[in-house]
This record gives structure tokens, C-alpha cells and sequence, in this order.
């Protein structure tokens, strides 16, 4: 359902689109083919540590030479304590959260992978004000995400921003209340920690 809801948005203005499910790190374009963008979006972190080194190594494999990868993803301004790494595997699924690299740790991988960081922009102070807009978004665009998912599957979407939120602390109970699906899947008692995570945006490019 997911599929066929995002195949028909794409290809609104025209154009065509090709969906691919499977397991990113065995797919194998046809004909060889190289790519001039790859995409990750808030999914690097959810790679066990040790599949991070063959996370890199697929994207550069996979692009032409001067081809661009945009990351935008979660980066540890400390180590997680250990309500926020429960919180984060459990809701968010980061299987790799006890493990999140910082910025220049980010940018290390890309260099050890042939790419180097041309872009690159900090998140951490603004990343919970955009968390909070994706939040309201989302019950905005309500109608339109159950055309896409199930109900259970929107409540979690909910509550995986607001976990976020959580982690940024930017999250109180007076936000919860406007939110009724999210105070649903929010243990209140999270609230009382401190910052611990960063964000941050870049774009590299794969060496000639």
C-alpha cells in the first residue's frame, strides 16, 4: 500500500519512478547502472556499527564519479544515557544508538569510503523547531498519510517524532496535549532528561 501510494505521488507532475524493497545493501542496479544522487534520509542510523563501513561502500559503489550523497541524519552531541538508548532502539528502532556517531566521525567514513564532504550544516539548534513542524505536519496531512498507511502505522509516526522531540528536549506536556495519538504511545516520565542529541545535514561528493 506504501508502495503504490508513493509510486502514484511521485509521478503526479509526470515522469516515472521505480520502486525497489529489499535489503539496500544486496541490491544490485541492472546493467551496472551508476547513479548521479543518492539519498539518505534519516535511515544511516538505523545500521548496526558494524554494517556502517558496508553502508559506505554500497553508496560510493553505486555513484558516478563527481555523484553527489545527501545525508541528513542524527549525530551524539554526548553519549546516550540509558533511557534515551531504550527510548531510541525501542521506538525508533536505531538499532545503532548506542553507537551514533559525531559530525567529524561522519565525515571520517565518507573519507575512508572515497567521498568527501562538500556541504555541510548543523541541525542540533534548529533540528527540534523543524522535528516539531514535521509533528504538526503530520496530523495537518493526516487524510492524506491514511491513504498511505494504516492508523497504527500514522500513531507511530507520531510518536517517533515526538520521541525525537523528546531527545532534543524539546518536548513538554503542554505540546503532548495538542497531540492526543502521541500521549497514547509517550511515556510521561521520559521527560526528565537532559540534551543528548545533535543533528546535522551534509552533502558529499564521490573523488574523480
Amino acid at each position: 500500500k506504501l508502495n503504490e501510494g508513493c509510486e502514484e505521488e511521485l509521478t503526479s507532475n509526470g515522469g516515472s519512478v521505480e520502486i525497489h524493497e529489499g535489503d539496500f545493501l544486496a541490491y544490485e542496479p541492472v546493467d551496472g547502472r551508476k547513479f548521479d544522487l543518492v539519498i539518505a534520509f534519516q535511515v544511516i542510523y538505523h545500521f548496526e556499527k558494524d554494517l556502517r563501513e558496508k553502508v559506505y561502500s554500497k553508496i560510493s559503489s553505486l555513484l558516478n564519479e563527481d555523484g553527489h550523497v545527501y545525508i541528513e541524519d542524527f549525530c551524539a552531541d554526548e553519549p546516550l544515557n540509558e533511557q534515551n538508548l531504550t527510548w531510541s532502539r525501542e521506538i525508533i528502532k536505531a538499532a545503532n544508538a548506542g553507537h551514533l556517531e559525531t559530525k567529524p566521525q561522519y565525515e571520517e567514513l565518507l573519507a575512508e569510503h572515497n567521498m568527501f564532504a562538500s556541504q555541510t550544516k548543523s541541525l542540533t539548534k534548529n533540528y527540534s523547531a523543524y522535528v516539531f513542524e514535521r509533528l504538526q505536519k503530520w496530523y495537518d496531512d493526516k487524510e492524506r498519510c491514511l491513504r498511505l498507511l494504516s492508523e497504527n502505522e500514522f500513531k507511530r509516526g507520531a510518536a517517533i517524532l515526538a520521541s525525537t522531540l523528546h531527545m532534543f528536549h524539546d518536548l513538554d506536556k503542554d505540546t503532548l496535549d495538542l497531540y492526543p495519538d502521541v500521549v497514547e504511545n509517550y511515556d510521561l516520565s521520559l521527560l526528565d532528561t537532559e540534551q543528548q542529541l545533535g543533528g546535522y545535514q551534509l552533502v558529499a561528493v564521490k573523488r574523480s
